[in-house]
């Protein structure tokens, strides 16, 4: 479920090289597990459609009761036969399920390789003590005539170990892996809203009888209790573009009331923290922000100090003031003038584990790392490459590059 979200689109920020190499890598790992489908040969039954993510999963709120109704429908679903012959030197096919691909799939490794759909809800700030219900569903029966097939290790581009993992126990057992049709995994807090993450599981395998239980239709009960009264009181255009992409019902009550009175909100807010010594240059990059319609505060080093600890504490109280809470926290220089929040900058490329980054900065609310704004960084060592990069990010903005 995680992605490289708007931070790039709205910013245009230089991230550091270190860090775009480990995102790199980690895009090229996730991408090898789709070798497999490259084996893919014959279609066994059914089709396959394209569905956008609102017509699998629709969500009602109640708020008198504080739950929320979500119905699922599964899209159309192809079963395929597959092999690992030219990976592993396994001789038998198995069946592996193609849908649509808003879906993920359970990986673990050794057991079937099923599909699962994950989603995000927009629940109040103060919700607390989560329950899910199934208040209806209609299941089917499908025979397969192969082994449903399991789950491999990710393969190592560096180092490639091919060896084939099955946990043999489970095939020879009826089941029972992810035999529950919704699970509520866990809750968060991002940009100063509450989330909970829901997961669907369709499909439950049964080895031994070689049937797929498969989920076509249900409804569930989201329900929940509040702890105290909490009164939302910021709200911008960026912040709720952001959340309306990220949870399937977003809509904060001052959108509401906003859209009632005719208003509407702000587009953003920026903080913008430098060096003393690029402040004039940034100014002009500050007022071109402004005349877009931005909110833009501008402070140095000097008064929100220039140690990672200082600097996360000054973003930090500002975040808690919903008067100067920000959407966008860009911080300006490199990191000689404003220091990473954390990582080990001599931990070599060996140390994928421990990279430098800035997310830290953005980590304001919750439990979770999960960002609170969009946070980027101008990379630069000196005024001219400020004016390099302001020059670049404007002109991309001015053509709607992005």
């Amino acid at each position: 479920m995680i992605q490289k979200r708007d931070v790039e689109k709205n910013l245009g920020l230089n991230f550091n090289n270190k860090v775009e190499k480990h995102i790199s890598e980690l895009v090229t790992k996730i991408m090898k597990r789709f070798i497999l489908v490259l084996l893919l040969c014959n279609v066994l039954s059914f089709s396959f459609g394209q569905n956008t993510r609102e017509e699998i999963i629709k969500v009602r709120g109640e708020e008198r009761n504080n739950t929320l109704s979500v119905e699922f429908r599964l899209p159309k679903f192809e079963i395929l036969d597959t092999n690992f012959k030219e990976l592993y030197k396994i001789d038998e096919i198995f069946n592996y399920i193609r849908i649509d691909d808003e879906f993920g799939i359970i990986d673990s490794v050794g057991l079937p390789q099923l599909p699962q759909l994950t989603f995000d809800l927009h629940v109040p700030y103060n919700a607390v003590e989560f329950k899910i219900e199934v208040i209806s569903e209609t299941k089917q029966e499908i025979d397969v005539k192969r082994r449903i097939m399991p789950a491999q290790e990710d393969i190592n581009e560096e180092e490639p170990v091919f060896e084939f993992q099955i946990n043999n126990d489970y095939y020879r057992s009826e089941g029972g892996f992810c035999n529950l049709p919704i699970q509520l995994t866990e809750n968060f807090i991002v940009f100063g809203e509450q989330g909970i993450c829901v997961t669907v599981f369709p499909f439950v395998y049964n080895p031994v009888l070689k049937k797929l239980i498969v989920l076509s239709n249900a409804t569930f009960r989201v329900s929940y209790t509040l702890s105290r009264e909490v009164t939302e009181t910021y709200h911008s255009e960026a912040k709720g573009n952001y959340l309306s992409s990220l949870f399937m019902n977003y809509q904060s009550s001052e959108v509401k009331s906003l859209q009632k009175s005719g208003g509407s909100p702000i587009m953003g807010r920026y903080l913008m923290i430098t060096p003393p010594e690029y402040e004039s240059t940034l100014t002009y990059f500050a007022n071109y922000k402004r005349n877009i319609g931005f909110e833009v505060d501008v402070f140095n080093t000097n008064t929100t100090g220039s140690s990672a600890s200082s600097i996360k504490n000054f973003i930090q109280n500002r975040y808690n003031n919903t008067s100067t809470r920000p959407d966008y926290v860009l911080l300006v220089g490199d990191v000689d003038k404003i220091p990473a929040y954390e990582g080990d900058p001599y931990s070599g490329d060996d140390n994928k584990d421990d990279p430098i980054t800035d997310l830290g900065y953005s980590l304001l609310d919750g439990n979770d790392n999960l960002a609170d704004v969009f946070l980027g960084r101008f990379s630069v060592s000196t005024p001219q490459e400020l004016i390099n990069i302001i020059e670049s990010v404007q002109l991309k903005i001015d053509k709607n590059i992005f």
